[in-house]
């Protein structure tokens, strides 16, 4: 995801679930990944403190 310009931020783990948020400083956009032995989820973040 590096490669993309897309930087890790933050990272919370739920039992076996992982919430992974990135940051793409060109774009300005915030995701968020959901994981649970595969990503399972994209979604955007409208607002994160380490997405700036």
């Amino acid at each position: 995801m590096s490669a993309r310009g897309v930087t890790n931020v933050d990272t919370l783990t739920a039992g076996d679930t992982i919430y992974g948020t990135y940051y793409n400083a060109k774009t300005h956009q915030c995701v968020q990944l959901t994981s649970y032995d595969r990503v399972v989820g994209v979604d955007n973040v409208p607002s994160h403190p380490k997405c700036r």
